[in-house]
């Protein structure tokens, strides 16, 4: 089942976000993404003032009382410029699920709520960032018809 994030969640959802910290950093060929002792709270702390700044929201899957995911999504203003013009944009900031529920259908669950969700704002673009070592999240988006815009690449000179 698929509700709105409430304070009572709030360990759950630093879990997951620990989750998915500890993952990105052992995934990570350069070692550049770390975990530390204050990565929990302080990754919540971050996300929370991005989706309190960007009308965001989070939504959780909740499984026999257990939350074992999670979608964060926020709203981006329209842009126009001398060289860019967008309109109305969301972005996924984050979408977790829980390692062992990983494959069930909770992800391309979260993600369609989410998009529904931003369309109802008047949304007409996702954007969603994904680590470039994350096979598994890049497939997945692929799947779920995304494309890429934009790439980031990198050269280690030292």
């Amino acid at each position: 089942m698929i509700v709105d994030y409430e304070d009572k969640y709030m360990d759950s959802v630093k879990d997951l976000l620990l989750e998915l910290a500890l993952y990105i950093s052992s995934i990570d060929r350069e070692g550049y993404n770390i975990v530390t002792d204050k990565t929990r709270e302080e990754t919540f702390i971050d996300d929370m003032k991005i989706l309190k700044e960007n009308n965001g929201i989070i939504r959780l899957y909740i499984e026999d009382d257990k939350v074992i995911g999670l979608i964060m999504g926020t709203i981006i203003k329209e842009e126009d410029t001398h060289s860019f013009k967008s309109p109305l944009r969301g972005r996924i900031n984050e979408l977790i699920v829980s390692k062992n529920s990983r494959s069930t259908g909770i992800g391309s669950k979260l993600i369609n709520n989410m998009e529904e969700y931003l369309k109802e704002k008047g949304c007409k673009d996702i954007i969603i960032e994904v680590f470039g070592y994350n096979d598994l999240a890049y497939d997945f988006y692929i799947k779920h018809g995304y494309h890429n815009r934009l790439f980031e690449v990198t050269k280690t000179i030292n």
